[in-house]
């Protein structure tokens, strides 16, 4: 509702969390969930791929895990159902510190760095917050973790949206 018709007086909408938001188990948001591709396919998908039909610009992957994969980490909904079926070129964007709990608390990560690796290659395009991902993106293009070619992709899909918004529009009526 908030994005309405792109341009240099919207912002962008988030839809969030994608995906299985509000299935929390024992009331922690981010736990684990077991939950059926049938319930997936009927109930939580369809207002996303709504969103994305519409235009919506970002989209945040929930705090939990589903049948034992970190959302920050589902290459399967994150670019192959998102992107591939769908067609969404928006942004992914982390949630706050979801990807340092894949280390701290999901413990699917040896480490912060490797935490940020896998979230990437799985289709997470900006981190929202905190300190340490830009060194740790740096050192994994270094070693070979993260391809080049994804940040590529990952820094087109965020400039994409950029001027698509007006950002970096530099008429003097669109910047007061």
């Amino acid at each position: 509702g908030l994005q309405g018709n792109i341009g240099p007086n919207n912002v962008a909408a988030c839809a969030k969390h994608f995906v299985g938001s509000g299935e929390a188990f024992n009331g922690i948001n981010g736990s684990e969930i077991d939950i059926s591709e049938r319930t997936l396919e009927s109930i939580h998908f369809p207002p996303f791929r709504k969103a994305v039909d519409a235009d919506v610009l970002s989209i945040m992957p929930a705090h939990h895990a589903i049948n034992g994969v970190p959302c920050h980490t589902h290459r399967q909904y994150l670019c192959e159902r998102l992107s591939e079926q769908w067609g969404f070129n928006g942004i992914v964007v982390s949630d706050w510190m979801d990807i340092g709990r894949l280390h701290s608390s999901q413990r699917v990560a040896a480490s912060f760095s490797e935490a940020c690796e896998i979230s990437i290659n799985a289709g997470v395009d900006m981190y929202m917050a905190g300190d340490g991902f830009f060194d740790a993106m740096a050192s994994s293009v270094h070693s070979g973790a993260v391809s080049e070619s994804r940040i590529d992709e990952a820094a087109g899909r965020i400039l994409r949206t950029k001027f698509r918004l007006g950002l970096f529009d530099t008429d003097i009526e669109h910047a007061s």
